[in-house]
């Protein structure tokens, strides 16, 4: 027969107050951990009782063993003084002899006395003893013989006290082993008491709980019942609402499928038409790359080479200013072009570091100014030059030379810093150039801090802004394609042609198509595949 296990503490709302056994048990062996408490308390007192009984006779027995050795050491000395006194005390002999058998006779009647009251006994005995011994100093042999004799009463008192504390040592032990076994006899009949209550308390509670676990499986296994026909009827439910959904969605997969399909073929229509405006694209960007290659290079270099133009006009008309002024001053002629040289070189190392521009351009000014307000003002021509001009032009290439020597300080630092951080010069800068309606540009490139020429290409003839130059000349700096989210390893049809397209603008500008570059922009992961498109475009 199975029994059920139910938790104590799910069913003791149900019980209700009733002390469980477990807790019945506890006060079980609380109150009888109580009872053998009480019981060693007592035995203890008893005990400590005993003990003091057994010391203090103890301590009497040693007192009487100390007064003992006291009449034995006053009886040595009675002995040695009765020695010494012999031969003039034979008159004192007698008188202590009669007085030593008086003694004998009191002595002997308070031996029988002391033998009836231990303590009282033992304490006149030595109160007699110590007076005889104090008398007896003096006396002769019988007074020793007194001693003696009160010496072995002593002895007997001192057995008797002995016996007499065994004896109440003894009962004491006696008492307390009976006062223990009674207790513990009780105490194990209120033991046996309450573990009977408890165990009748237990079957009890182990009857109610066999009915409550009886009961508890008779509903367990109601509602076991009640939710296998209720899951019976949501699975027959839930079957038939599977089935309903994979009809459903079987019918809007079929539908799904032909859409798609529809959307393919459209799809596969529009790139198909697509490919074929490419081609079209890809054979005008040909020929519009053969009709305006040679134009584009023409203009390339006049462009590339324009600034160095300006530049050099520049340089020379301001040459020829500070020439004449050092001429102006008296300087030799074989030796004045060196204050132009020395000024415009000093003054294109300033642009090209980038510093002292300032100074630079005011020296320039200043020397060309001093220069042409003298010749308006006659200074050379018949009219004395003043010393002032003088002071002035010489001031003009000594601040040259300290200045110089002070940009070469502060371009060796900044080599050796971009040497030390970047280990590559800088890249170039690129100037723009703005584009008017019929695509002919309005501004010059800049020039690069390097002096080489990395200006935007001029527009086209169409007016769509060329490739901007760089270092390796890919073009890649043109527009970027929006809405390529990640990178494939071969482009589809719309790629292609996309990328075929790109190339032939890139070609027309007349730049170099990078495959790296275009693959980046049109998030393609295969550059040999961008590189084919060029070589199409190319052939």
């Amino acid at each position: 027969m199975s029994t059920t296990v139910v938790d104590l503490a799910t069913l003791r709302p149900v019980i209700g107050a009733e002390p469980t056994p477990a807790e019945i048990a506890a006060d079980a062996r609380v109150e009888a951990q109580q009872i053998l408490d009480q019981a060693r308390d007592e035995a203890d007192r008893i005990i400590d009782a005993a003990q003091r009984a057994v010391e203090t006779a103890r301590g009497e027995e040693a007192a009487a063993e100390q007064k003992r050795q006291a009449h034995e050491r006053q009886a040595i000395r009675a002995r040695e003084l009765a020695d010494a006194e012999t031969e003039g005390a034979a008159e004192i002999v007698s008188k202590a002899r009669e007085q030593a058998a008086a003694l004998l006779d009191q002595a002997a009647d308070l031996a029988s006395r002391r033998r009836t009251a231990a303590e009282e006994t033992h304490t006149k005995a030595l109160a007699e003893a110590e007076e005889i011994r104090s008398r007896a100093q003096a006396r002769a042999d019988e007074l020793l013989k007194e001693a003696e004799a009160k010496a072995g009463e002593a002895e007997r008192v001192r057995a008797a006290a002995e016996a007499d504390a065994d004896l109440n040592r003894r009962r004491a032990n006696l008492d307390l082993d009976e006062e223990i076994a009674t207790r513990r006899a009780s105490a194990e009949k209120e033991l046996a008491r309450d573990r009977e209550n408890a165990e009748r308390a237990r079957a009890e509670l182990q009857q109610e709980l066999h009915e409550l676990g009886a009961e508890f499986d008779r509903q367990a296994e109601q509602k076991r019942a009640q939710l296998d026909a209720e899951l019976a009827a949501i699975r027959t439910k839930a079957g038939t609402e599977a089935k309903a959904i994979t009809e459903k969605a079987t019918r809007e997969a079929e539908s799904l499928r032909k859409a798609a399909e529809k959307e393919s073929a459209s799809a596969t229509g529009r790139a198909k038409a697509r490919e074929a405006q490419a081609d079209r694209l890809l054979n005008e960007a040909r020929t519009a790359v053969r009709r305006s290659s040679k134009w584009h290079s023409i203009t390339r270099k006049f462009w590339q080479g324009a600034p160095w133009v300006a530049l050099a006009a520049g340089v020379g008309l301001a040459a020829s200013g500070e020439y004449e002024l050092a001429r102006l001053v008296g300087i030799h002629p074989y030796v004045a072009p060196l204050l132009p040289v020395s000024i415009d070189v000093y003054a294109v190392s300033a642009f090209r570091a980038k510093k002292d521009i300032a100074p630079a351009l005011l020296l320039m000014a200043g020397a060309n100014l001093a220069y042409h307000i003298a010749d308006q003002a006659g200074i050379g021509h018949g009219k004395p030059t003043p010393w002032q001009l003088t002071a002035a032009v010489v001031l003009i290439f000594v601040a040259v030379i300290w200045r110089v020597h002070a940009l070469l300080g502060d371009g060796h630092d900044a080599a050796t810093k971009a040497v030390e951080t970047a280990g590559s010069p800088a890249p170039a800068g690129a100037g723009k150039a703005a584009s008017t309606g019929a695509g002919k540009p309005t501004g010059n490139p800049a020039s690069t801090g390097s002096g080489s020429a990395s200006g935007n290409r001029p527009p086209t003839g169409t007016g769509k802004s060329g490739s901007t130059g760089g270092g390796n000349r890919t073009g890649s700096g043109g527009r970027h394609r929006s809405g390529k989210g990640g990178r494939s390893g071969s482009g589809n049809a719309e790629q292609r042609a996309a990328v075929r397209a790109r190339a032939a603008e890139i070609l027309a500008a007349g730049e170099i198509p990078s495959p790296t570059a275009l693959a980046a922009e049109f998030g393609i992961a295969d550059p040999e595949w961008v590189r084919n498109q060029i070589r199409a475009v190319r052939s």
